[in-house]
């Protein structure tokens, strides 16, 4: 605390990023509410190459005085270096300051995240039951990482309990980027017989980026395929069509972060983690 004020100190990368500068304003904003002021420790990057750069960056961090800080808000979704998240979190604690983590969770620490999970089975149990889908195919991310493949996972039960047909063919990884992604849904035009009425994505810049290929070949969305995203990043709503997705809502996460911020600081009992429920925004990719 500091003048009256108590102070929350959020360590983040990119803020130059849209979903990240949209969290910060919403944060700050939310925050300034329960008389609470944010202090802002950003990297240019993500601090994911381990370089002499970024050496440089996450000296910032040194920047946190941690006497008049209440809480530490870290956001370990987003910065990639497994070591500079634990320095911050091992200088707060030897303060006595309170810790939140924004995705993944660290021993200590109160964590908030989304509920990636729930917000995935609620896009694929649209199409597949909504507007009832019998032939799709899937693009994941990254064979082997933690989101795609759970990802995989949702899709594939909900094929199961509606008994339609999909399997490893009905397949392709997009890397979670447009290059990738763009190759997979080319090899749709050589490798079907018959083209799915459905393209399910693991996240928005694949579905934009499929969008993109089927109307190069000249079919219609949604008249021909039905396209999916995941996420809600901002591009979605500015291409055409828009893209049906799941938002992972900066103002949610704002306000749950907020919440465990104020319980802390009153002294309050808190939950460990929370989840944060991504909401459907159909739009007209799926036709609705």
């Amino acid at each position: 605390m500091i003048y009256g004020k108590h102070i929350a100190a959020l360590c983040i990368p990119r803020i130059h990023d849209s979903t990240n500068h949209k969290l910060i304003t919403s944060l700050a904003r939310t925050l300034f509410r329960h008389g609470i002021k944010l202090m802002v420790y950003a990297t240019p990057s993500e601090l994911f190459w381990h370089s002499l750069d970024e050496s440089g960056e996450k000296a910032v961090f040194e920047l946190i005085n941690y006497d008049i800080t209440d809480v530490v808000i870290i956001h370990t979704e987003g910065i990639k270096d497994a070591e500079t998240i634990d320095s911050i979190i091992d200088k707060a604690h030897a303060h006595s300051v309170p810790v939140i983590t924004i995705g993944g969770s660290r021993p200590g620490c109160f964590g908030v995240n989304f509920d990636y999970k729930t917000g995935f089975d609620k896009i694929v149990r649209h199409v597949l039951q909504e507007h009832g889908v019998r032939s799709f195919h899937f693009i994941a991310g990254i064979k082997g990482n933690e989101f795609s493949d759970e990802r995989e996972e949702i899709v594939r039960k909900i094929a199961g309990e509606l008994d339609i047909p999909f399997g490893d063919e009905d397949i392709s990884y997009g890397e979670f980027w447009s290059r990738p992604t763009e190759r997979a849904v080319e090899r749709l035009f050589t490798l079907r017989r018959r083209f799915p009425r459905a393209i399910i994505c693991a996240n928005d810049s694949m579905a934009i980026a499929t969008v993109n290929v089927l109307k190069k070949h000249g079919r219609k969305i949604p008249e021909d395929v039905i396209v999916t995203g995941f996420d809600g990043i901002n591009e979605i709503k500015y291409c055409i069509p828009s893209i049906t997705t799941c938002l992972c809502s900066s103002d949610q996460l704002a306000d749950s972060i907020c919440g465990i911020a104020c319980e802390i600081i009153a002294g309050q009992t808190t939950p460990e983690h929370r989840l944060v429920e991504p909401v459907l925004w159909k739009a007209e990719s799926c036709g609705c």
